[in-house]
């Protein structure tokens, strides 16, 4: 008799997917590529970039340089609370450290594999049998 193979989100939880923007000043990027890593993005990508706002705007802000580093990623939509606090506490410390970051949801993917690394799904990572209560082996 012949298995059949479930559908992947028939048999694995499948969390919902955002993308992940984070501006920040010249030289703070760095650590917010390192907090995004610890909370399992697969990849965080650094631009840098040059602020367009009129002068005036940056000196109420109290930040002069216009030199910024964009911080990109994509993450499980239920970890963005906890680096959502993190990045406020980061935020403020100082008029230095200040910054803008937001999300926004990715409605489909192109396939399973994309999800699977996109969302760091472990490589060995197997599904529950619930039958056997065990984890099942590599077929």
């Amino acid at each position: 008799m012949e298995k059949t193979k479930l559908p992947y989100d028939q048999s694995h939880r499948i969390a919902p997917l955002v993308f992940v923007l984070v501006v920040v000043s010249k030289g703070q990027g760095s650590s917010v590529e390192t907090l995004l890593k610890k909370a399992g993005a697969y990849g965080v990508y650094s631009l840098h970039a040059k602020g367009t706002a009129p002068n005036d705007f940056y000196a109420v802000l109290g930040s002069g340089s216009l030199d910024k580093d964009v911080e990109i990623s994509v993450i499980r939509e239920d970890a963005w609370p906890g680096i959502k606090g993190v990045l406020q506490d980061r935020f403020s410390v100082s008029p230095l450290s200040a910054g803008i970051a937001f999300t926004v949801p990715l409605d489909s993917l192109a396939g399973v594999s994309i999800y699977k690394m996109l969302s760091n799904t472990r490589r060995f990572e197997h599904p529950v049998d619930p039958k056997k209560k065990r984890r099942k082996s590599r077929e």
